[in-house]
């Protein structure tokens, strides 16, 4: 991976909530964010692409918080999952 790729996975962190799909579980909206997801990631892309491009091909995502999940509902009845929240408002302050 270059310098580049690395600074631009740096500066794109483009924070969405998504869902998450184990049974029997409190379902929760997650946020991911590209450098949690290197795997489906491409230059330019923004969390929805991602989670959209896993959806369709059944790849899986991770949340800021570490969960791992194939999206399959729509989050945006759910609540978000609190460690993603805190962990999302750190890098938004920069620490």
């Amino acid at each position: 991976m270059t310098t580049d790729t690395l600074s631009q996975l740096e500066l794109n962190l483009d924070i969405a909530p998504y869902d998450d799909t184990d049974d029997g579980q409190k379902h929760l909206a997650h946020i991911i964010n590209p450098p949690n997801n290197i795997h489906i990631w491409q230059p330019g892309m923004t969390s929805k692409e991602i989670v959209e491009i896993a959806r369709m091909t059944g790849q899986e995502v991770v949340a800021l918080c570490g969960y791992r999940w194939i999206p399959k509902r729509n989050p945006d009845k759910l609540d978000v999952c609190k460690t993603c929240m805190d962990a999302a408002h750190h890098i938004l302050a920069g620490e």
